[in-house]
C-alpha cells in the first residue's frame, strides 16, 4: 500500500515541511526523545523505507517487501491505529467444526489449565495490541496463583534492573513501546513479577546471515536455553513466557522454542495460542472459519475454544495445548472496542486543537520521566474536537506529538 492510499485514514501523513528529513535518524528519536512520530512519517514513505533498505542491505532482495509490511503494521499497533495494523491479516489456524468445541472465559480457562503447571507461554500477533491486553489481564490471576516470574521474548536485559514503581522506559523492548504492552510490565512490576529476558545474545547468534536456517536454529534453542537456565538458578520459580507467534510450538519435528525447552528440560509448559485465530475485525475481514466461531459463540470478550471431547496431548492448530478466540468488537469513540470493554480503564475526553497531521494524544504517567512510553496514545484527526483516552485511575500529564515536537495540554487525575 502506497503512502498515498495509506494517508485518508490517519487524515495526514505528510505535515508541511516533511520533505526537509530529520538529520537525527528516526528510530535514534524514539529511543531518545521518546518521538513515535517521526518513524512513522518514514515507515508510511513506503518508497523511501525501501530504498533505505536496499541501500542498507546492498540492493534488492526478496524478503524486503516482508520487512517493508511488518514494520508499518507492527508500528502501526503502538499508535493504536487497528486499520492499518491488521491490514495484512489474513492467516486462520480456527478449528472447523464449531460444535465441537465451547467457549470458556480466557483468563479463568487459562489459570485453571495452568494450576499444575510450573510454565505457562502465551503467545501474540506482533501487531496485535489486544493480545498484549490480554497478558495484561492475566498477570493478576496468575500472580495469586503462585507465578512469580514473566518472561518475554521482547525483553533486553535491561528489565533485571526493573522493581516494584520503576518506570518503564525505551530501553524495555522494541515490543514493549506500544503503550498497551507498557501497561501490562507497569502491572506486572506492581505485581510483584520479577522480569525475565530469554532473547538470543549475541555470543549465541550463528555466523552468517541472521535469516538463515543456522541462525533460526540458534535462536530458537538460546531461547529455550537462556529459560531453562532460569528454572535451574530459582527452582521455586513458576513463569508465564509471552512470546510471538509461532514461537511456542509444542511440536518437536518443527524444532520451535518451546518445544526445545520441553525436550531439554522435561518441564511440560502450558502453551496459549491467541495469534492466528482472530478475530481481527471490525477493521479486517476474519477468515470464514474466524467467523464461523464469532457467530457460534459470540464471546463478549477473550474466551477459550475448548474440545468438548479431549483428546489427552492433543494440539491445536497453532501446536498448543488452548487456543483463543478474541471478540470482533466495534470501535467506540473511534477507539478500539476492546479498550472500553477494559475494567481497569476509565474513558477521559480530551479536547484536542485543530492542527496539521498527523498528531499523536498521548496520555504519560505523570511520575514518568522523559523519554517515557504512553499510558494511551492514538492518531488524532486534522479537526481536532473531543477525543477520548482510556486510562487506569492515576495522575497523567496530556501532550501532543506533532512532527515538531511536544506541544503540553493538560494535567488530569483519572478517578477510580
Amino acid at each position: 500500500m502506497s503512502a498515498a492510499a495509506i494517508a485518508p485514514l490517519i487524515a495526514a501523513v505528510a505535515p508541511a515541511g516533511a520533505a526537509q528529513r530529520e538529520t537525527v535518524p528516526a528510530q535514534m528519536l524514539l529511543a531518545s526523545e521518546g518521538r513515535y512520530l517521526p518513524r512513522w512519517l518514514e515507515l508510511t514513505d513506503e518508497a523511501g523505507e525501501r530504498a533505505r533498505l536496499e541501500q542498507q542491505y546492498g540492493g534488492e532482495q526478496e524478503w524486503i517487501p516482508h520487512v517493508l509490511r511488518d514494520g508499518i503494521t507492527q508500528y502501526a499497533s503502538f499508535l493504536s491505529a487497528e486499520k492499518i495494523a491488521f491490514r495484512a491479516q489474513n492467516s486462520s489456524t480456527a478449528p472447523l467444526e464449531p460444535d465441537a468445541y465451547e467457549a470458556v472465559e480466557a483468563v479463568e480457562a487459562i489459570a485453571r489449565a495452568a494450576a499444575d503447571r510450573r510454565v505457562v507461554m502465551l503467545n501474540e500477533a506482533h501487531n496485535a495490541s489486544r493480545h498484549r491486553a490480554l497478558l495484561g489481564r492475566l498477570l493478576p490471576r496468575l500472580r495469586a496463583d503462585g507465578f512469580t516470574h514473566l518472561a518475554a521474548e521482547a525483553f533486553t536485559p535491561a528489565v533485571a534492573t526493573l522493581a516494584r514503581g520503576d518506570p518503564v522506559g525505551m530501553g524495555v523492548g522494541w515490543y514493549v513501546q506500544d503503550p498497551v504492552f507498557a501497561e501490562a510490565v507497569r502491572e506486572a512490576l506492581a505485581l510483584g513479577y520479577r522480569l525475565v529476558a530469554y532473547e538470543q545474545r549475541e555470543e549465541q547468534r550463528a555466523s552468517g546471515s541472521p535469516l538463515s536456517n543456522a541462525n533460526f536454529v540458534s535462536r530458537e534453542q538460546a531461547q529455550a536455553d537462556n529459560l531453562a537456565a532460569v528454572l535451574a538458578r530459582e527452582p521455586d520459580a513458576k513463569v508465564l513466557v509471552f512470546a510471538g507467534y509461532g514461537h511456542i510450538a509444542e511440536q518437536t519435528g518443527g524444532g520451535m522454542f518451546a518445544a526445545r525447552f520441553r525436550r531439554d528440560t522435561g518441564i511440560d509448559p502450558l502453551t496459549v495460542g491467541q495469534s492466528g485465530v482472530g478475530a481481527f475485525g471490525p477493521h479486517v475481514e476474519d477468515a470464514p472459519p474466524v467467523r464461523a466461531l464469532l457467530e457460534r459463540f459470540r464471546p463478549d470478550g477473550a474466551v477459550v475454544l475448548m474440545p468438548k471431547s479431549p483428546q489427552p496431548g492433543a494440539l491445536t492448530g497453532e501446536e498448543t495445548d488452548l487456543i483463543v478466540l478474541h471478540p470482533s468488537v466495534a470501535d467506540v469513540d473511534g477507539r478500539p472496542g476492546w479498550l472500553a470493554r477494559d475494567a481497569e480503564r476509565r474513558r477521559q475526553p480530551i479536547e484536542v486543537p485543530a492542527g496539521a497531521g498527523p498528531r499523536l494524544l498521548q496520555a504519560l504517567h505523570h511520575g514518568d520521566p522523559d523519554p517515557a512510553i504512553p499510558a494511551d496514545q492514538f492518531l488524532v484527526p486534522n479537526e481536532g474536537g473531543a477525543s477520548v483516552l482510556w486510562l487506569r485511575p492515576g495522575r497523567y500529564r496530556i501532550r501532543l506529538e506533532t512532527a515538531a515536537g511536544f506541544v503540553a495540554l493538560d494535567e488530569i487525575e483519572v478517578q477510580s
